[in-house]
């Protein structure tokens, strides 16, 4: 299978149009949308990124201090999210899971 079918998935349709979303509401760019929900995940202190162009760079520099709701986070979360594999799928499926 080549890269194009693998990347080609549900899920990865599922986040870009999450994140295409919230661009649109917000009036912000995808890569400012992403820029600022990798910045937001716990343990990132900050961002690398690639710009090839001018406009590429001053786009993603659009992101400094932009910050997502509560909300947004929880709905790229969710567009975002990996099924449960063994043993968080059986786990899952016993009485008193998850732990809370």
């Amino acid at each position: 299978m080549d890269l194009w079918n693998r990347l080609a998935d549900e899920r990865n349709y599922s986040t870009l149009e999450a994140v295409e979303q919230i661009a649109k509401e917000r009036g912000r760019t995808i890569s400012q949308v992403a820029l600022a929900w990798v910045n937001q995940q716990p343990g990132v202190s900050s961002v690398i990124y690639g710009a090839r162009t001018e406009e590429q760079n001053e786009q993603n520099l659009g992101a400094i201090g932009f910050r997502l709701e509560a909300a947004e986070l929880a709905a790229l979360d969710k567009a975002s999210g990996l099924p449960l594999e063994y043993p968080n799928a059986m786990q899952a499926r016993l009485p008193g899971y998850p732990r809370t």
